[in-house]
């Protein structure tokens, strides 16, 4: 897998390579300025800067798939392709995860033991892209970023979903929540809702894609030494 020069269109394949990232990035773009314009106050004291960081990460999400699928070869939007599919199944294991966590009471142990099978499951999918991309360590990290963007462009907008679909159940959880508690100030529990999702957005967003990075790596190192042979 190589990335090169492939002039300033992108083909249609690439095209079609960073459609769902973008489509994502868009959707989620919308949905940020749904929630200031409904609720004026999420843009508003602490909160400012981390509306902003999470405005730019999805912009440099876009300029990152539009960069990568404009110098993308065939081999590479075939090795990215693989990796979109990861990335919809990581990004929905999370989000059911996240589901989990809000609208089901566990116990402690049970709870843990679902996170706990989620992350690694999610780490297993990004390996399983590097590995699949069949570019050694470097093809390998490039995949396993690119499944994790589709990751986070997912499980985003699963949690914009809870946030809409289940806004009452979770107005009744945020009054005993430790984050919700201390260092809040914004107390409209509808509003609070939506700024929760822009909060952890922020760490997960930045986080994923190291993640991906480094399982890709670890995946491309094991697929080359293990190719995969079809047939």
């Amino acid at each position: 897998m190589q990335l090169e020069a492939g002039g300033e269109a992108m083909t249609r394949p690439a095209a079609v390579l960073a459609g769902p990232i973008l489509t994502g990035v868009a959707l989620n773009l919308a949905l940020v300025v749904l929630a200031i314009v409904r609720y004026p106050a999420i843009f508003g004291a602490e909160r400012v800067p981390f509306v902003l960081v999470d405005v730019a990460i999805l912009l440099g999400y876009a300029a990152a798939a539009v960069a990568v699928a404009r110098i993308a070869d065939e081999g590479t939007v075939r090795a990215l392709r693989s990796a979109t599919w990861l990335g919809l199944v990581a990004g929905v294991l999370q989000g059911l995860e996240i589901v989990r966590e809000d609208l089901v009471a566990a116990e402690r142990v049970t709870a843990l033991v679902t996170g706990l099978v989620s992350l690694l499951a999610m780490f297993a999918l990004f390996g399983l892209a590097g590995g699949l991309a069949g570019a050694g360590p470097r093809g390998g990290a490039l995949a396993g970023i690119w499944c994790a963007m589709t990751a986070m462009m997912a499980l985003w907008l699963m949690a914009w979903g809870l946030d809409y679909a289940f806004a009452d159940r979770l107005a009744q959880i945020w009054p005993t929540d430790y984050d919700y508690l201390h260092g809040n100030t914004l107390r409209d529990l509808s509003a609070y809702t939506l700024w929760n999702t822009l909060s952890a957005a922020f760490s997960h967003a930045l986080l994923l894609p190291c993640f991906g990075a480094a399982f890709g790596l670890i995946g491309g190192a094991v697929g080359r030494r293990t190719p995969i042979r079809s047939g």
